[in-house]
């Protein structure tokens, strides 16, 4: 998976790396092939690699027993090493990002929902049935799936546990979008969304009301909008952590500020990066 264009870097020679890969690094796929829009990565593995020169950054699967003296990451989708790993630690993504999907703030929204003649804080609703929204009769179209929850003012799932596949499709697809969403304590911990940190969380049958609630608030609205899909991006964006992944293994290089905004998931066009290029020269 490459970097979107709308995100990507400059144009011009990659640098190459010398990456000591630790482990068997099968999952790691994903996310090397999009480090690929920052790098050229060189692998080897482990001491028993064929390259005789020093590494220039180790990526590894597990925490090392003693931390190189080059930038090093650990990437892992196991959350106990992540924690070992602190601040080394990046999750690593499946790659997996709905087609066309791209993160909606609240603010934006409101201004959607103005444009289109929109309820002011309308809620998409999804049941082991569908998605439902208030002002349409019946279960959502699939072409209809994605404006509605990039125009949400909150999203709500309704799941009694945690295990259904459908319902954690549902969870992904509403944050990747944005939507501040509202699910029960079972599909929260089942998923490891914490609690006013990325969802909201509360009994099934209160999720309706709660739903109305956040949909109000601003404040939390736009604080669950961008934790939630941070969650998102982390378990599942390819692109954005690869561009994590490269400001740590090539620390101070001239692609810095364009990595952190990379990383942001700053457009292409935004008048920011016009900035930085005039401020470079």
């Amino acid at each position: 998976m490459s970097l979107p264009a709308s995100l990507g870097p400059p144009t011009g020679a990659l640098p190459v790396l010398d990456i000591q890969l630790e482990g068997s690094g099968a999952e790691l796929v994903p996310l090397l092939t999009a480090l690929g829009s920052w790098c050229r990565p060189a692998l080897r593995h482990g001491e028993g690699g064929t390259g005789r020169r020093a590494p220039v950054a180790v990526l590894s699967d597990a925490v090392l027993p003693v931390a190189p003296a080059v930038p090093w990451a650990v990437v892992s989708s196991d959350a106990g090493v992540l924690r070992a790993a602190g601040s080394a630690g990046l999750r690593c993504p499946d790659g997996v990002v709905p087609p066309g999907a791209a993160y909606v703030p609240p603010f934006v929204r409101t201004r959607l929902r103005a444009a289109r003649g929109l309820a002011v804080h309308p809620v998409a609703t999804w049941t082991a049935a569908g998605w439902q929204w208030p002002a349409y009769d019946g279960l959502l179209p699939e072409e209809l799936v994605d404006t509605a929850l990039g125009c949400a003012a909150a999203a709500a799932v309704r799941a009694e546990d945690g295990a259904a596949p459908a319902a954690r499709t549902a969870v992904d697809r509403a944050l990747a979008w944005g939507a501040p969403l509202v699910v029960s304590p079972p599909l929260a911990d089942a998923l490891e969304l914490m609690a006013g940190e990325h969802v909201a969380v509360t009994d099934p049958d209160d999720i309706d009301a709660q739903a109305a609630a956040l949909a109000g608030d601003d404040a939390q609205a736009s604080r669950l909008s961008w934790q939630g899909h941070r969650w998102w991006e982390d378990r599942h964006d390819a692109a954005i952590v690869a561009a994590r992944l490269a400001m740590r293994l090539l620390p101070g290089t001239a692609r810095a500020a364009e990595l952190r905004l990379a990383e942001l998931g700053t457009p292409r066009n935004a008048e920011i990066h016009s900035r930085w290029a005039a401020a470079a020269l």
